[in-house]
C-alpha cells in the first residue's frame, strides 16, 4: 500500500513544501530546507560521510543551475534510517530545459544498519517522478557493494573505482603495507627537509589551486589529453563552506618556505576523503606527494579517523599502457583495499530522457527540427 502527501510547512518566514511517499515498512520525505545541525545529527547517526554533509552540498550545488533538496526515510517506528542530500537540476543552454529536469544525490544514501538500500532508492525515484523528475542520477560516492542481486538495473553506469585505508592498524603495521617505492620516496622527502602546514584559509585552497593547474599542464603535456581542473568558483565555494568552517583541511608539504606538494581532505564522522591533490615539478624530483599522504595519514590516525579515502581510480587502471596507471600504482602503494564504486542513472520517464538525449546529441527527430534549430542558436548565443 502507497500513499503520498504534500504538506505546507512553515518555515524562516515562508511556506515550505514537503513532499512524502510511504510504501510498506519505509517513508521517504524531501525537504528543501532543513536545520544545518539536525541534519548533521541525522547523518552521523546513520553513519554518512562529508558527501552527506548539509554544507558539503552547500558547495557542490550553490550558484549552480537547481533547487537543492535533502531526502530523509523513516521506517515504520518513525526512525530516521537513510539520508543523502541532491538537487533537482536542468540545462542553463536549452529555452525550454525545464521540461527536462533531473535529480541528483551527491553520494549514495548513508543507511543505518542492514536497510534495504535498493528499495530506498525506488521509493526516491517514485516520489521523483510523481513531482515531474526525468531521471536520478547517484554520484559514485559511497556506492554499496556491487554484489546486491537485488538493486534495480540502472539506464547508465560510469566505472570508477577508489583505494580505502583502514586507520585502525598501528602505524607501524601502516607503515609496513606501504610499497617499498613508497617508503624510499617517503625518506628522500625527509632528507630535504620537509615540513607540514595545515591550513583553513583561502589562501590555502589558492596555493592547492596552482599546484593542481600545474599538474593538470604537465598531465596533458606528457599524455595529449586535457585533464579537467576546478574552476576558481568551485574553488571559492569549497573554500567557504567546507575549509573556513573546518570540514576540510588543506595539507602542504613545503620546502625553504615553498608549497611543492599539497591536498584537500574532508574528514566527518570518522571518516576522511581525499578530495583535490597536486604537485610541483619540484616536488615530484623529491617524493614530495609520498611524504605528505603519509603525513596527512598520521594526523589522521591522530584525530582518530577510521578510514581514509585517497580518492578515484580508474577502475582498470593497472592494465599495461593505461593512461592512469602511474595514479592507479601510487594509491594502490599504500596498502588500501579496491573499491568499486559506479555512478548510476535511474530513469523514470523514458520517452521524455529519449528526447533529452537526442537535444543533448544535437540529432533530434525530423518532427523536432524547428526547436532544434531554436536551440542551436540559443546554445550559440550563450556561449
Amino acid at each position: 500500500m502507497k500513499s503520498f502527501s504534500i504538506e505546507h510547512l512553515p518555515s524562516r518566514g515562508k511556506m515550505e513544501t514537503r513532499h512524502s511517499l510511504r510504501a510498506g515498512e519505509w517513508r521517504v520525505e524531501i525537504l528543501h530546507q532543513v536545520n544545518p545541525d539536525a541534519w548533521n545529527a541525522s547523518v552521523a547517526d546513520v553513519g554518512g560521510s562529508v558527501f552527506h554533509n548539509y554544507y558539503y552540498s552547500l558547495s557542490l550545488y550553490q550558484s549552480n543551475c537547481g533547487k537543492p533538496f535533502f531526502a530523509r526515510w523513516w521506517d515504520d517506528k518513525a526512525r530516521c534510517v537513510a539520508c543523502c542530500p541532491g538537487a533537482i537540476q536542468w540545462s542553463r543552454l536549452w529555452p525550454f530545459s525545464v521540461l527536462f529536469p533531473q535529480a541528483h544525490l551527491s553520494a549514495f544514501p548513508a543507511c543505518k544498519g542492514l536497510v534495504d538500500l535498493p528499495s530506498l532508492l525506488a521509493l526516491l525515484e517514485e516520489a521523483l517522478a510523481a513531482r515531474g523528475i526525468m531521471a536520478l542520477i547517484l554520484d559514485s560516492f559511497g556506492a554499496p557493494p556491487e554484489d546486491s542481486s537485488n538493486a534495480p538495473a540502472p539506464f547508465a553506469q560510469v566505472r570508477r573505482a577508489e583505494f580505502r585505508l583502514a586507520l585502525e592498524p598501528s602505524l607501524d603495521e601502516l607503515w609496513g603495507r606501504l610499497a617499498g617505492t613508497r617508503r624510499t620516496q617517503i625518506r628522500r622527502a625527509q632528507r630535504e627537509g620537509l615540513v607540514l602546514r595545515k591550513g583553513h584559509t583561502r589562501a590555502e585552497v589558492d596555493q592547492l589551486g596552482r599546484l593542481i593547474a600545474g599538474s593538470a599542464q604537465r598531465w596533458s603535456q606528457s599524455h595529449g589529453q586535457n585533464f579537467v581542473t576546478p574552476p576558481p568558483e568551485k574553488l571559492d565555494r569549497m573554500a567557504r563552506h567546507l575549509v573556513e568552517p573546518g570540514l576540510a583541511t588543506v595539507y602542504l608539504a613545503e620546502c625553504a618556505g615553498g608549497p611543492l606538494s599539497g591536498n584537500l581532505v574532508g574528514h566527518f564522522n570518522g571518516q576522511a576523503y581525499n578530495l583535490l591533490a597536486g604537485s610541483s615539478p619540484e616536488g615530484f624530483k623529491v617524493g614530495a606527494a609520498s611524504w605528505l599522504y603519509w603525513e596527512i595519514i598520521k594526523d589522521l590516525k591522530e584525530q582518530r579517523v577510521r578510514e581514509f579515502n585517497l580518492g578515484g581510480v580508474a577502475p582498470d587502471g593497472d592494465a599495461p599502457n593505461h593512461p592512469a596507471r602511474g595514479l592507479y600504482d601510487f594509491k594502490r602503494d599504500f596498502g588500501g583495499r579496491l573499491v568499486s564504486c559506479p555512478s548510476l542513472t535511474y530513469v523514470m520517464r523514458p520517452g521524455r530522457y529519449r528526447w533529452y538525449q537526442c537535444l543533448k546529441e544535437r540529432k533530434p527527430p525530423w518532427s523536432w527540427t524547428v526547436f532544434h534549430n531554436l536551440f542551436r542558436k540559443q546554445s550559440g548565443a550563450a556561449q
